[in-house]
């Protein structure tokens, strides 16, 4: 698939809005925002789940896989770290302890299509990534290839910006987000872009 960066597309943000200053959570899960992951932070997601009303905070927080939705697989992906157990182990727990959750049902009624098709554009490989001082651009070439993704850098986005990275066979998606992260920036996807933005302004 054919990828490449498109810089300074002031009429792409124009069209689509501009993200606004982004918050970037500490600790992806800890939507009680108390430092540590714990099963406190799993019943909030399941009350989210469930009809309750995050914050936008919580809601950056409690995305877990980063796919802009907070769902069965997010809590999933929660009860895995905070209980170390595997997917099935944690689909068990939560039928056991939330049954009003019915965690198979949610499942069974995932796009599944749309679920694994977007796994396997960002996650049918593994990529090693090592450079230093390189230029953000570079890198986020290399990850626009390896991830299938077009990648679009805002108005803002300074392109003399230079990171060290050094990465042993992680997800491609892991990649983009560690990188992006690393560089004080941020993200959002839409359809197959990612749109990339500065974060000078967010206040740490």
């Amino acid at each position: 698939m054919y990828s490449k960066i498109y810089s300074r597309l002031d009429w792409f943000f124009d069209y689509i809005g501009e993200p606004q200053e982004e918050f970037i959570p500490d600790l992806y899960g800890d939507v009680n925002f108390d430092g540590v992951l714990n099963i406190n932070d799993i019943v909030i997601l399941v009350n989210f789940v469930l009809g309750g009303t995050p914050t936008e905070e919580q809601f950056i927080t409690g995305d877990m896989n980063y796919d802009g939705i907070i769902n069965i697989v997010d809590i999933i992906l929660i009860v895995n770290e905070v209980l170390g157990t595997t997917f099935a182990q944690s689909v068990q727990w939560l039928e056991e302890n939330f049954p009003e959750l019915e965690t198979k049902k949610r499942l069974s009624e995932l796009d599944k299509s749309v679920y694994f098709a977007k796994n396997d554009l960002t996650d049918k490989n593994l990529i090693s990534l090592h450079v230093n001082n390189a230029p953000i651009t570079v890198i986020l070439s290399i990850l626009a290839e390896e991830s299938g993704y077009n990648i679009v850098t805002g108005p803002n986005f300074n392109e003399k910006d230079k990171l060290s990275i050094h990465l042993d066979s992680v997800k491609v998606s892991e990649a983009v987000n560690l990188v992006i992260r690393a560089s004080g920036l941020s993200y959002k996807i839409v359809g197959n872009s990612i749109l990339v933005t500065n974060l000078s302004k967010i206040q740490k």
